[in-house]
């Protein structure tokens, strides 16, 4: 299999390191490189995966995302405003370079219920398949506890890059949440 080449740039990036200090490890032998016929410096990927050590496997869904979006029950929806959502979305991902290996839309009303999307979403996270989740707002994941599941993904190695910041207090999750409190109760009258 032919040895593939990174720019100290992309080398950097996966190792975390800023590109001046790649560049001394180099001088200091501590990295093997080549140099291009114009002196650019260039990294096997091999020895990426060898400073990384176990964590080399990695390197295959350094750039892998999932877009995951919540629509609560019985929202009304502006025409195509979804699609256009996942549109600015996939748009963020190209421009940070991530390939979507998914769209999850979740169906919820995001009050830390085991959902068929959040389980599938997990199971991404717990099987290494990808290391980014974008999302469109803070409250993607709950209106009552999203900040667990950002720290979860985060235990786990996968950022969770949030679209827009900050979400309107006291838009959509209260709203929600009364919604759901007028569904409960018209249910209760009908009894």
């Amino acid at each position: 299999m032919e040895e593939k080449f990174l720019t100290p740039k992309e080398a950097a990036k996966i190792l975390g390191v800023h590109p001046l200090t790649l560049y001394r490890w180099a001088k200091a032998g501590k990295i093997r490189y080549i140099t291009t016929p114009g002196g650019r410096f260039r990294y096997p990927l091999s020895e990426i995966k060898r400073i990384l050590g176990s964590h080399g496997m990695d390197l295959e869904t350094e750039h892998k995302a999932v877009i995951y979006i919540r629509v609560s029950p019985g929202k009304k929806l502006e025409n195509n405003q979804l699609n256009r959502e996942i549109d600015e979305l996939k748009k963020l991902a190209r421009k940070k370079g991530l390939d979507i290996v998914d769209i999850i839309i979740d169906h919820s009303h995001g009050y830390c219920v085991k959902t068929p999307s959040i389980l599938k979403l997990l199971d991404l996270v717990k099987n290494k398949k990808i290391k980014k989740i974008i999302i469109p707002n803070d409250m993607t994941f709950s209106n009552t506890c999203s900040w667990v599941y950002h720290e979860l993904f985060n235990a786990f190695g996968v950022e969770v890059i949030v679209a827009k910041r900050p979400y309107k207090i006291f838009s959509d999750p209260y709203l929600e949440m009364i919604e759901l409190i007028n569904e409960v109760l018209k249910k209760e009258e009908i009894r």
